[in-house]
């Protein structure tokens, strides 16, 4: 009796371990496609106002002086996500690593987490890297 008890909880710990992990599994696939979208509309948007692949045309919509904070910063997301190192220069230039004024430029924060996406190395399951730009 008590092995038939201990073989019984044994499968439950297991079931129960196996639905927690596909709930994982399924929340970080979740995350990942959430990301994608948001980086492919942000692209999207900047290739009809600027030349250029998607790294070109989110450097250009991160450098106009004429367009939203929200929108750069936007922009300044997308890169940080794509983690393209052509994308470092124009980073910096915006990068001035004093406290952030939101009303008049973008978001140091922000730029600070871009660049230090693009500069680290990740290993490629630890999160977003678009595969069909490389």
């Amino acid at each position: 009796m008590r092995l038939i008890a201990s073989a019984t909880l044994r499968n439950r710990v297991l079931g129960v371990s196996a639905v927690l992990l596909l709930f994982v599994i399924a929340g970080y696939a979740a995350v990942f496609v959430s990301i994608h979208g948001g980086v492919t509309d942000a692209a999207r948007a900047a290739m009809t106002q600027y030349p250029g692949d998607r790294v070109q045309a989110l450097c250009s919509l991160v450098d106009c002086q004429t367009c939203s904070l929200a929108e750069r910063k936007r922009a300044v997301w997308a890169l940080g996500q794509l983690r393209d190192p052509r994308a470092l220069p124009i980073l910096m230039k915006y990068y001035t690593r004093q406290q952030c004024d939101h009303a008049s430029d973008v978001c140091q924060h922000e730029l600070q987490k871009a660049v230090e996406a693009i500069q680290r190395t990740y290993p490629l399951w630890l999160g977003y890297r678009d595969l069909a730009t490389r």
